[in-house]
């Protein structure tokens, strides 16, 4: 856990110059969230396998190509 939140921590500097680029919106920022804690729950109650979940979070949650 400490590890998950580590590296998410190590995205906000360039989640806030994607901001105040324009780039990214709260708005982005909360729809991210919301699927992200759909896919978890899923997850959770074992719907998806857990590659399945990496792989949902990583299409959400990863560069854009």
């Amino acid at each position: 856990m400490i590890t998950l939140l580590y590296k998410e921590a190590e995205m906000i500097p360039s989640q806030v110059k994607m901001v105040s680029e324009g780039k990214l919106t709260t708005k982005h920022i909360h729809t991210m969230d919301r699927k992200l804690f759909k896919i978890w729950k899923m997850y959770t109650n074992k719907e998806i396998s857990v590659n399945n979940h990496l792989r949902m979070c990583r299409r959400i949650n990863g560069p854009r190509r």
